[in-house]
C-alpha cells in the first residue's frame, strides 16, 4: 500500500507540474496559484489567489506576499494555467514574473519558479533560464 506525503517536496518544475496538474488541468478559465514552501522545498500550502477569465487573471502581488509571510514561507513558486493549451508565456506573464521576483528579493524569499500549465505540458521560467 503506497503512502501519500501530506507535504510533498517541490524541488523541480516537473514536481510542481505533477502536483498542480490535477488541480487546474481541465479548467476553462485561468487561475493563479502560489506554492508556499519551507527552506527544504517541502510544501507548506498551495493556495489559489486568483480566478480570472478565458484569457487572463489579475494577480495582486501584495496579496501573494501577505499569504507567504503569514505562513513563514522561505521558498515560493507561482503557477497559472492557459486554458488555450498554449504554454508560451505572454508579455503580461513576463512582467508578472519580474514583479514577483522583485517582491521576493525584497522580502528575502527564494522565488523558485513560475510555471505556465496546460493539460499535458508546462513552461518553466526557471528551466528556461528566465529567472
Amino acid at each position: 500500500m503506497a503512502t501519500v506525503e501530506a507535504h510533498p517536496m517541490m524541488t523541480s518544475a516537473a514536481e510542481i507540474y505533477s502536483y498542480m496538474h490535477e488541480k487546474i488541468q481541465d479548467l476553462d478559465i485561468e487561475e493563479g496559484w502560489i506554492l508556499m514552501m519551507k527552506q527544504n522545498y517541502r510544501l507548506i500550502e498551495a493556495k489559489r489567489i486568483s480566478v480570472g477569465g478565458l484569457t487572463g487573471t489579475a494577480i495582486d502581488i501584495r496579496l501573494m506576499m501577505k499569504e507567504a509571510l503569514l505562513r513563514n514561507t522561505t521558498v515560493l513558486a507561482f503557477c497559472h494555467n492557459h486554458p488555450s493549451g498554449n504554454t508560451c508565456p505572454s508579455r503580461e506573464d513576463d512582467a508578472l514574473t519580474s514583479r514577483i521576483q522583485k517582491a521576493c528579493q525584497l522580502l528575502n524569499i527564494h522565488f523558485a519558479d513560475h510555471l505556465v500549465l496546460t493539460d499535458g505540458a508546462y513552461f518553466s521560467y526557471r528551466e528556461m533560464g528566465r529567472i
